[in-house]
């Protein structure tokens, strides 16, 4: 099962986000609005949350779509979803023998620098 699917349809999540934001802003903006200008202060406040919940809402949205389709294109890229992961690239020269490099398997060393310690801390008098 790919965990990128979602069984309700895209054109009926959509705007989720954006309902959600505008439904949350409105509320808090008319509470705010309420006890800042009574009755009017309530509606002008609900209509500014709405609109700024909504705004801050459609953001969300767009940065989530944005973070699934990158994860959608480096599953694809390593694998997860073709089947065929772990498998070495078209691109790439077959093996020699069939075992693991030497560095990978822990018989030899790679070719880092290493500096050698000068020995244990010495106390301080």
């Amino acid at each position: 099962m790919n965990p990128h699917t979602n069984p309700v349809p895209r054109a009926a999540r959509s705007h989720v986000f954006e309902a959600a934001g505008g439904a949350l802003g409105a509320l808090g903006g008319a509470g705010v609005g309420a006890l800042a200008g009574g009755p009017p202060g309530a509606i002008a406040g609900a209509l500014i949350g709405a609109l700024m919940g909504a705004s801050a809402g459609w953001a969300q949205g767009s940065a989530t779509n944005l973070r699934s389709a990158r994860d959608r294109q480096l599953d694809r890229d390593i694998g997860v979803d073709g089947g065929d992961i772990g498998t070495a690239s078209p691109g790439q020269p077959p093996a020699q023998i069939g075992a693991l490099s030497a560095v990978a398997s822990g018989a030899g060393t790679a070719e880092a620098v290493v500096t050698p310690s000068n020995g244990p801390i010495t106390p301080s008098e």
